[in-house]
């Protein structure tokens, strides 16, 4: 038996409990995961174990940057966030766990366990209405994300791929680098945009 990975994760949410659920559902499709591995492969030992949840320091998302005063309004989210706000900020609850993967010998790369691992939980075929592991039914009420830095910067790269190809049916002259000074100009201006309609108005979020 070989240690092949070994890590940290952390879940993030406004709801304190959606981190024990989520956590109580990756706790189940581990081990469903790890007994179809170990039996295919033969071993005699766990393939994966997760360790319990531990609340760490919350995490912070910008008012001002994030949500536009109008909608904030329309949407009554100071009521809804009432006892998450400070100093213009919306508090998440954060909480951390460590996956520890182990196999006969290193056949891949130590992230790569870890990522197929949570890429296989999670994925649902266009024709299915849940996997086997249960991820929607168990997992799409729960308001949680899973901070993985490496699944969130290819999610990125991917998206805006994505976005890059279809701006070329209406634009085919449009370069690649052209486009992503077009787009994250576009970010730049819709937060500024956010950020202005708080002024004069930053005590309501402090």
């Amino acid at each position: 038996m070989k240690e092949v990975y070994k890590g940290n994760e952390i879940l993030e949410s406004f709801h304190q409990d959606h981190l024990f659920k989520y956590h109580n559902w990756l706790l189940r499709a581990a081990n469903q995961y790890g007994s179809a591995y170990e039996a295919h492969n033969e071993l005699q030992y766990n393939h994966i174990a997760i360790s319990s949840l531990t609340i760490i320091e919350d995490g912070k998302v910008s008012i001002k940057e994030n949500f536009h005063r109008d909608k904030w309004i329309k949407n009554d989210c100071a009521n809804f966030y009432a006892d998450r706000i400070s100093r213009g900020f919306i508090l998440l609850y954060r909480a951390s766990f460590e996956i520890e993967i182990f196999d006969e010998h290193q056949k891949y790369k130590p992230e790569e366990y870890r990522d197929d691992f949570l890429f296989d939980i999670r994925c649902v075929n266009f024709n299915e209405k849940d996997n086997k592991y249960g991820w929607l039914s168990e997992t799409k009420d729960l308001d949680v994300n899973l901070l993985i830095y490496k699944d969130n910067l290819t999610k990125n790269i991917d998206n805006l791929s994505g976005v890059y190809e279809l701006e070329l049916i209406r634009r085919p002259e449009l370069t690649r680098d052209d486009f992503e000074i077009e787009y994250y100009q576009q970010e730049e201006d819709e937060k500024n945009e956010r950020i202005d309609s708080w002024e004069g108005f930053e005590d309501e979020i402090y």
